[in-house]
């Protein structure tokens, strides 16, 4: 170009542009081109041979969702901590309450060989764990901040196992993100109130189960009774957690509506529910027995897959009946 000739600007702006070296937007392409790939017919029968395809193609998604939970639930582990008596006061104590008679004859009278016989028959001792106030305050505080923890989460979580399900490409971050603060009022009030059926129905296995083995006759028979309905119950419970939250990050219901309709679907979907609970107890099992031949591994399942598989298989089991029941119908009744 001569000295006195003008620059041509508009040839220069019509060329393209280098775009600069990104891993962060060059890792989130790959990821969506994946997920696209991974995108399922929605009127495909979910049925027992498809749940091992979508678990095999999604199982990376399936352990980093573990981890979300796992993180997100955090007082958990705080509490874990308190149980594991790694913040308590440990000591000698006598463990017979006949050492305190024993030892006070043996200190103000002469040694005999009786009382020294005694004295060696219950003077033994035992550790225990005293509870210190900083195992006070992890205890409530893991509890507080679990409380508000606990709903969020699951409905994240809820969120990206519908549509993994659905057959829809998921984006674990954002759409974890998305379910939340689209549903955080109702999360965390719902959360809150799981937790504490949760805890009651524990509880209440816990009490008769103990007082059923250390009681007899006509009582004894009663606590029987009352342990059986608690299992009963908790079964129950535990599926209609299948539809609740899945129900709560689709439609706009009250809570009394998710628990009623919840109820229905745990007696419509009985033959899918039945087999989703042997899943999970299968799954539940095989985790204690890798434990018991190799601890190490059987305690690090359930902070990689566990949790998420046993969920995923909750969803599967639930989501066809909630689209059959409260979707297809209203749409065909549109038509």
């Amino acid at each position: 170009m001569k000295r006195n000739d003008k620059p041509d600007f508009d040839s220069l702006e019509s060329k393209p542009k280098k775009k600069k070296f990104n891993i962060f937007n060059m890792l989130y392409e790959r990821e969506r081109k994946r997920q696209e790939d991974l995108v399922y017919d929605p009127n495909h029968k979910r049925d027992f041979l498809f749940f091992f395809r979508m678990t095999f193609d999604h199982l990376s998604n399936l352990f980093y969702l573990n981890l979300m939970t796992v993180i997100g639930n955090f007082p958990i582990l705080l509490i874990m901590l308190v149980f594991s008596e790694n913040l308590h006061l440990r000591m000698s104590a006598p463990s017979d309450p006949l050492f305190a008679p024993i030892y006070g004859a043996m200190r103000f009278s002469a040694v005999t060989p009786a009382n020294a016989a005694l004295f060696g028959l219950y003077g033994s001792s035992a550790r225990v764990s005293i509870w210190t106030p900083a195992a006070y305050i992890a205890l409530f505080g893991g509890i507080l901040l679990l409380a508000f923890t606990f709903g969020p989460v699951n409905v994240g979580t809820s969120y990206i196992l519908r549509n993994i399900v659905k057959g829809e490409p998921i984006f674990l971050w954002t759409d974890f993100k998305y379910a939340i603060s689209r549903n955080k009022k109702q999360g965390l009030l719902f959360g809150m109130l799981d937790l504490g059926f949760l805890f009651l129905i524990a509880y209440d296995i816990y009490f008769f189960y103990v007082n059923y083995n250390y009681t007899s006759g006509n009582i004894s028979g009663m606590f029987s009774v009352f342990f059986c309905l608690s299992i009963f119950v908790a079964i129950i419970y535990f599926v209609m957690r299948f539809y609740i939250y899945l129900m709560m990050i689709t439609f706009d219901l009250s809570l009394k509506k998710l628990l009623k309709n919840a109820l229905i679907f745990t007696i419509l979907g009985f033959k899918r529910n039945i087999v989703a609970l042997l899943g999970i107890g299968f799954t539940v099992f095989l985790n204690i027995v890798i434990a018991m031949v190799y601890i190490p591994i059987g305690i690090i399942l359930p902070f990689i897959i566990t949790i998420s598989l046993c969920s995923f298989m909750a969803a599967y089991a639930a989501w066809p009946k909630i689209k059959e029941i409260m979707i297809d119908k209203y749409e065909n009744a549109n038509d």
